[in-house]
Parts: structure tokens; C-alpha cells; sequence
């Protein structure tokens, strides 16, 4: 009985220990690199980190997940500091996921430059009907196949844009008018030059506070999140809450890399990188309000619009929705106009 007793325990541990070893081989099979690439980068490298977290749980180990920075991804790849690069990288099979602006994805398809249009959204609730519903799917969907890249969520990155100035307060389009507006939302800046009066200066965001501070810019269009997070009001001290458009990113995965994973595994990844975008969004909502709170001790006047300045702001930017290079599908831009709201957690 006794042999009989050790033979049986040797036994599970040998079918134990080929478990484990089973395991630790499937552990090392597939690895995600998901590299952040836009800012505010906070919330977007928490729910990163949660994805990773949830991701490596729920496949016991088999999928594990590098979240990096765009810093240390340039470090770890000599000439990859853009978007762009990064971008190609994601392409190429070189990193697996990032996050990318829509507006960075319009040249795979203008539905991506729409969603970025003023004032299309009535408020956040507004956009999460539309991200959350058939529509989300749609505009994700229609990246092409040619650019190796899968969407798999729509999120924020600091939420509502305002323009922020130095001293002076804005409360109507004329009141723009000869102000030297930086900005990196490129494809937009001619028709701000044209409809707002404004002098635009095309130059990435964290630049702002060298080129107020050297007389090159005198206002900056931005999120509450991104200005706090970049300390921009040391080149501004008075935010705009214009609310003119809801910048918007893109958790965008390589359609190999994707297609490389057990159908269980792409499964778990879809939903939690649902998941993960919803969560972000809710972070970038938070984001704005804990920002304002840190401006405003730091003495930062905030100029709240009224529905009417901001009617007359939505109705001098319209042109902007015949504009070629920016229009996106009519019949999308339309039916997200009609989406209704489904709850109701107020605009913040």
C-alpha cells in the first residue's frame, strides 16, 4: 500500500510538473508592447497598466504585456520619437498596440477626421452613446486592410479643447482675431486662419510655453488636462472653455499580431481593450476637473462660456464641415448628430 501510495504521489508531481513546464512554454508565446504615444499621458498609462494587469490574469500568463512610454520607446529605438514612426513600427510588427489620435488615423480614412469636427458632440454622454454603439464600431471598422492595423476601442485624450490666452478673455469668435493660436491639430488650422482671424503656429503641444515665453505664440488650443499636465500656464493664464471639439485617440493593435492569437485570446482582448478605453475616457473626464482645480490655485482664470457664446462659436466654425480635407462621411457626421442619449452623467 505504501509503494502503491508513492508511486501516486510521484506520479501528480511529474503530471504536476508538466503542467507547470506546460504553462512557463505557453507563457513566453506571445507578447504585447503597448507603447503610449499621446498626452496626457496619465490616464492613458493607468488603464494601460489595468489592461495589462487583467490581461496577463485572465490568460494565466500566456499573454503578457509591456506598457512604454513614448520616451522610452525612442530610447529603446534610435529615430522612432513621432507618431508617425511609431505608427510604422506598429505596422511592421515592431510594437503590437498604441494609442493614436483619430486625427493622426485620417489618412486611412476621413471618418476619423470627422469625429474631431467642432461641436459635434452635444456633451460626454452624447459620446458615449456614439462610441458605445454601432457607430463606435463603424468608425473603427473602417480602417482599410492595407494598413495592417485593427481598432479596437475610441478614447479620450483630455477631453473637451479650449484655447487658452495670455491676459486677454474671449468671449466671441471676434475676439480671436489676430491672436498667434498654436496649435497641432494641423489639418484644422487653415480654416481657423479663415473663419476665427486667427495667425496660426503648427507646432506639437509641448512646445507651447518656449514659444509664448519667446514671443512666438500668444495662445494655445488645448484640453484643461494636457495645459495642467504640460504646465502651459506659465506661458497662459486664462482658459477659454470654448468646448469647440472633443479630441479623441484610438487603441489601434497590429492585424498580424492579432490574427497570431488563439481565438480565446483575441476574444479576451477585444473585450478588455473595451474595457480599457471606457476606463480611460473616464479617467480624461477626471483628468479635466482635478486640472482646473490645480489651475485655478495656481492662479489660472477660467472664462466660462455661456450656451449662446458658444452657439455663436459652433455657428462661425460650421464652414469647417465643407471643408474637403476634413470631411468625413456626411451620413456618419448625421447619424451621430442623432444619436440619442441613453444616460446622463453631465457635462463636465
Amino acid at each position: 500500500m505504501r509503494k502503491s501510495a508513492t508511486a501516486a504521489a510521484l506520479a501528480g508531481l511529474f503530471v504536476g510538473a508538466l503542467a507547470l513546464g506546460a504553462r512557463a512554454e505557453e507563457a513566453a508565446k506571445y507578447t504585447i508592447n503597448w507603447v503610449v504615444i499621446h498626452s496626457p499621458s496619465v490616464a492613458a498609462e493607468k488603464s494601460a497598466e489595468h489592461f495589462k494587469a487583467r490581461m496577463e490574469k485572465e490568460t494565466n500568463g500566456a499573454v503578457r504585456v509591456n506598457v512604454i512610454t513614448l520616451d522610452k520607446y525612442a530610447a529603446a529605438h534610435p529615430g522612432t520619437s513621432t507618431h508617425r514612426a511609431v505608427l510604422q513600427d506598429l505596422a511592421d510588427g515592431k510594437a503590437q498596440i498604441a494609442q493614436e489620435y483619430t486625427a493622426g488615423m485620417g489618412g486611412f480614412s476621413k471618418n476619423f477626421l470627422a469625429i474631431n469636427q467642432p461641436y459635434l458632440f452635444r456633451d460626454y454622454d452624447h459620446a458615449e452613446a456614439v462610441i458605445e454603439g454601432p457607430l463606435g464600431k463603424q468608425i473603427l471598422s473602417s480602417l482599410p486592410k492595407s494598413s495592417g492595423l485593427r481598432g479596437l476601442g475610441i478614447t479620450y485624450s483630455g477631453g473637451y479643447g479650449i484655447f487658452a490666452t495670455k491676459d486677454k478673455v474671449v468671449r466671441t469668435p471676434e475676439d480671436m482675431r489676430g491672436l498667434r493660436l498654436q496649435s497641432d491639430r494641423f489639418p484644422w488650422m487653415a480654416s481657423y486662419e479663415k473663419l476665427l482671424g486667427i495667425e496660426p503656429v503648427s507646432a506639437p503641444p509641448e512646445a507651447f510655453v518656449t514659444m509664448s515665453q519667446n514671443g512666438f505664440a500668444d495662445a494655445v488650443e488645448t484640453t484643461v488636462a494636457r495645459f495642467d499636465e504640460y504646465g502651459d500656464d506659465r506661458g497662459a493664464n486664462t482658459v477659454i472653455t470654448t468646448n469647440h471639439f472633443l479630441l479623441t485617440t484610438m487603441i489601434v493593435v497590429n492585424e498580424d499580431f492579432y490574427q497570431s492569437l488563439p481565438e480565446k485570446y483575441r476574444g479576451v482582448l477585444d473585450r478588455l481593450a473595451t474595457e480599457t478605453a471606457r476606463e480611460e475616457r473616464q479617467l480624461s473626464i477626471q483628468a479635466n476637473e482635478e486640472g482646473r482645480v490645480r489651475l485655478e490655485k495656481r492662479g489660472v482664470k477660467f472664462v466660462d462660456l455661456t450656451p449662446a457664446e458658444r452657439k455663436r462659436f459652433a455657428e462661425v466654425l460650421a464652414p469647417m464641415y465643407q471643408a474637403p480635407n476634413l470631411m468625413g462621411s456626411e451620413d456618419l457626421i448625421n447619424a451621430i448628430r442623432n444619436t440619442k442619449t441613453v444616460t446622463k452623467t453631465a457635462e463636465r
